[in-house]
């Protein structure tokens, strides 16, 4: 495949975890295709070794095809559905300076926020729950311990009457 026949790729910044032969390892999704993405990150892994893409519950499994320093290519073993992860999807400008580093930026931030707030809550709201049904279940067990023998104790009392 030329570069001219090369599927198009999507310029994004996504915090991913990537897993070779040595373990995980935080890396940042750069750019990504229906099949391949673009790694960037510390320590990675070398051309010819298998890896796993791990990102917001998608597991993306391929090789790597070419690695140059800080970035490299990964050719997945399946097509990869970029509008199905397009909500969390950062668009990412292309670089207009060689070497200047892009800054991501969102099509609409304050939806982000909004949506983490509301997740947030609810994530409160469910563990609060949670730990009242707990301290429920607890203080009815100690309760009924407490009383037990005791009214065994009068109920036994009571048959001998």
């Amino acid at each position: 495949m030329t570069l001219s026949e090369r599927k198009p790729r999507r310029n994004v910044w996504l915090k991913a975890h990537l897993r070779d032969e040595r373990g995980w390892n935080d890396v940042v999704v750069g750019n990504i295709s229906e099949r391949g993405v673009m790694l960037k990150g510390r320590a990675l892994p070398s051309r010819g070794s298998f890896v796993e893409i791990q990102y917001a519950g998608l597991l993306i499994v391929g090789q790597v095809r070419w690695s140059s320093g800080s970035r490299c290519g990964v050719r997945t073993q399946d097509v990869v559905c970029i509008s199905g992860i397009s909500d969390d999807l950062i668009e990412v400008p292309k670089q207009t300076k060689p070497g200047a580093l892009p800054i991501p930026h969102m099509t609409n931030p304050e939806a982000a926020v909004q949506r983490s707030r509301a997740i947030a809550r609810a994530t409160n709201a469910t563990l609060a729950l949670l730990a009242t049904l707990a301290a429920g279940a607890l203080l009815a067990e100690s309760v009924a311990r407490s009383l037990g023998t005791p009214l065994e104790q009068v109920s036994a009392r009571m048959k001998q009457r």
